[in-house]
């Protein structure tokens, strides 16, 4: 059976039918920092024939509206598998909540054929408070009176030139990301303290405590080359990977940065509050490249697309 891209063959007798029932372990995104102070997760057992269109309803009662939220598979043979796509808005007649779901796997599909051997792990991932459900023909009538169809201002080889200077820009501050969590892995791990690290951390703890989050230590967790679940670490995990408490803490704040900058993109110029971290890094031994000139408010993204 072909559905989409992927080839979905049925498994005969999942392992994780224990007497005819399927286990699921549900999780979820924070949707505020209040909201991720306490775990998400839920676990549920199903009969043998439930579908996917049981778990999705299941899905839209545990989680928080209003707001969208994409359901997918976390882990096993259907990692990252989206099954659908729930969003919730106020009806304006009724000022009741309802509930529409973009429904992205046959409903006749069994949970028993997506579940692994250990049951089906399952994440509701946040999309957004704003999102709601249109018709294309809302869509339509909102652009015919100003005529916003799509035209045509470059040639074609002047399309694939620009996407192609900012496509290998694109891969080169992918390689310098990973070189510079690499490179800081060995700056927080090792004796002594990096130069003015304490100076560093209490500047930094002004406008970036707020940003230490589950996700953050999650990457700093990473790039001390730890391997954790989000919600298990915290400093606790992280002490006996680096020399001190004090230089734990200076890699969460670091961990804090790194996370601020994968939530944007050098294509949007400068990022506020990025400068003072690159000039420390660059105290440090750290060599600037281009993309992370940009942001740190040294050159324009006009000036790096020009030097390529």
């Amino acid at each position: 059976m072909r559905y989409g891209l992927h080839e979905f063959v049925p498994w005969k007798g999942s392992d994780s039918q224990v007497d005819d029932v399927i286990r699921v372990r549900f999780d979820r995104d924070s949707v505020a920092m209040g909201d991720d102070v306490v775990s998400h997760e839920e676990h549920w057992t199903y009969a043998a024939d439930a579908t996917v269109d049981d778990l999705l309803l299941d899905v839209s009662r545990a989680v928080p509206g209003l707001a969208g939220w994409s359901v997918g598979v976390a882990g096993g043979r259907f990692d990252r598998e989206i099954l659908g796509v729930l969003y919730f808005r106020t009806d304006p007649d009724s000022r009741s909540v309802q509930c529409s779901v973009c429904r992205l796997w046959r409903p006749e599909w069994k949970l028993a054929d997506l579940a692994g051997a250990y049951g089906l792990d399952l994440h509701a991932r946040y999309i957004s408070s704003g999102g709601r459900p249109i018709d294309s023909d809302e869509l339509r009538e909102s652009r015919a009176p100003r005529g916003r169809e799509a035209t045509r201002v470059w040639s074609a080889e002047s399309v694939s030139s620009n996407w192609r200077t900012v496509a290998a820009i694109r891969a080169q501050e992918s390689a310098v990301r990973d070189a510079r969590r690499a490179w800081l892995r060995q700056i927080l791990v090792a004796q002594p303290d990096p130069p003015e690290s304490d100076e560093f951390v209490a500047t930094a703890m002004t406008t970036m405590a707020a940003e230490v989050s589950p996700a953050s230590l999650a990457l700093t967790a990473e790039i001390l080359g730890l391997d954790a679940e989000p919600r298990d670490v915290d400093i606790h995990l992280l002490a006996p990977r680096v020399p001190s408490p004090r230089r734990a803490v200076l890699a969460m704040i670091v961990g804090a940065f790194e996370f601020t900058i994968s939530t944007g993109s050098w294509e949007h110029g400068e990022m506020a509050g990025l400068a003072p971290y690159f000039s420390r890094l660059e105290a440090w031994g750290w060599r600037l490249a281009p993309a992370e000139l940009v942001l740190a408010g040294r050159m324009a993204v006009a000036e790096l697309l020009a030097d390529d």
